[in-house]
């Protein structure tokens, strides 16, 4: 039961952070979060093979373990929900720099010293646009 508690705790803490956009310390708890796994996977293996131990739960108890359960299933769901949402939000991010980049290149053809019009960046070339900085003043 504290495992589960421990893990319904760190999964809202951070599900906030993700919230908030928080990355300080986030690593930590990533990793807190993975040994409290762990740690809720193994009682859970242990209460399957002793099932006498559940049964020996008072009413009390027995509570207290549904209501663990519920907390535990509406974290896990919340947070479940803020990684997809952050996951979402950065691909939107990289299409759009991606997006942006291929009509930057795009707009870069112009004309040949004919006065044709350029073939598409990369035509015929395998790869990307070879490129140089200028590093003199």
């Amino acid at each position: 039961m504290d495992a589960m508690a421990r893990l319904s705790e760190t999964l809202r803490q951070e599900t906030a952070m993700i919230r908030e956009r928080r990355t300080d310390g986030l690593d930590r708890l990533v990793d807190s979060k993975l040994l409290l796994v762990r740690a809720f996977d193994e009682a859970g293996r242990a209460l399957r093979v002793d099932r006498a131990a559940l049964a020996a739960l008072d009413e009390s108890g027995r509570q207290r373990l549904r209501e663990l359960a519920d907390e535990f299933r509406a974290a896990a769901e919340a947070n479940a929900s803020s990684l997809r949402a952050a996951a979402q939000a950065s691909q939107s991010v990289v299409d759009t720099l991606v997006a942006t980049l291929n009509r930057e290149q795009a707009a870069d053809q112009g004309y040949t010293l004919r006065g044709g019009m350029a073939l598409p960046a990369g035509f015929g070339h395998k790869g990307a646009r070879p490129a140089t900085l200028n590093q003199q003043l």
